[in-house]
């Protein structure tokens, strides 16, 4: 049961979290689709050069690390939802007992 300097159980309230607000995703390595909370989408432009506009998408996925076979690093693509549009993930990160990933994610362009 991984925990902090306070004793809380982030394993089991990062499940109940997930129970409540389920969103799955896939990633590269590991079969199937992973429970997940996906946070609003921030939609905007941006301007490439010569290029023109194009749509800068860019969105968090909370995970717990005991879903995931395999670690999800920055580069790695990932499908959201599960079956859905691919992007990127820009940075992964994780909290101090490592029981979630955030997952920060955009479009491929971005």
């Amino acid at each position: 049961m991984p925990t902090n300097n306070t004793g809380i159980d982030f394993d089991a309230d990062l499940g109940a979290i997930t129970a409540d607000l389920p969103d799955t995703f896939t990633h590269t390595g590991t079969s199937g689709s992973i429970v997940c909370v996906i946070s609003t989408v921030n939609k905007g432009n941006e301007i490439d050069g010569i290029e023109g506009p194009s749509d800068e998408i860019s969105f968090e996925i909370v995970v717990r690390t005991s879903l995931l076979t395999a670690r999800p690093v920055a580069g790695d693509p990932v499908v959201v939802p599960a079956g859905g549009t691919s992007y990127r993930i820009l940075r992964a990160e994780t909290d101090e007992t490592d029981t979630a990933m955030n997952l920060v994610c955009g479009a491929f362009t971005a």
